[in-house]
C-alpha cells in the first residue's frame, strides 16, 4: 500500500479479493482516503463515513490463517455517508469482508493486481480505474 508492504488478512471469493473492512479502515487511517465505521447492532447496519479517522476496536490486521472458511453473504445494510450502497459483502468468522475493488471505486483509490508477484497494490495517491 502506497509502496509499503502491508500484510492484510484477505480471502479470494469468486475470483475477487475480499478484505476485512476494519483492516482497510485501519490501514487507510493516515491517508486522504480515511474513513470511520459506524456499526448499529440494533438495526444491523454498517455506515462508512469518509473523511473521519477510524476508531480502533481491536483485532485489526490479525492474520486469517490458511484454512478454507465458509463465507456467507452479510445480512447487514451497508451505507456510505448515510446512503445505501450495493457492495458485495461476505461474513467470515463474524467479520465483514468487502470486495477491494468496490471500496477502491467508492473511495477513489487505485487498486492494481500483479500476477507475476501475486500481489495487490493499493495507491491512495491515484484514482480508481476499473480493470480491463
Amino acid at each position: 500500500m502506497n509502496d509499503k508492504i502491508v500484510n492484510f488478512g484477505a480471502y479470494q471469493i469468486n475470483g475477487n479479493n475480499y478484505f476485512k473492512l476494519r483492516d482497510l479502515a485501519f490501514a487507510l487511517n493516515n491517508t486522504p482516503k480515511k474513513f470511520n465505521i459506524l456499526w448499529d447492532g440494533n438495526n444491523q447496519t454498517i455506515n462508512m463515513v469518509t473523511g473521519q479517522s477510524y476508531s480502533i476496536v481491536g483485532g485489526e490486521m490479525s492474520p486469517v490463517g490458511k484454512d478454507e472458511k465458509t463465507a456467507t453473504p452479510t445480512t447487514s445494510t451497508i451505507f456510505l455517508n448515510n446512503r445505501t450502497v450495493g457492495f458485495k459483502v461476505y461474513q467470515i468468522d463474524g467479520n465483514n469482508y468487502f470486495m477491494l475493488r468496490d471500496i477502491g471505486a467508492a473511495l477513489d483509490f487505485g487498486v492494481d493486481w500483479d500476477g507475476e508477484k501475486n500481489a495487490v497494490f493499493i495507491d491512495t495517491n491515484k484514482g480508481y480505474t476499473p480493470p480491463e
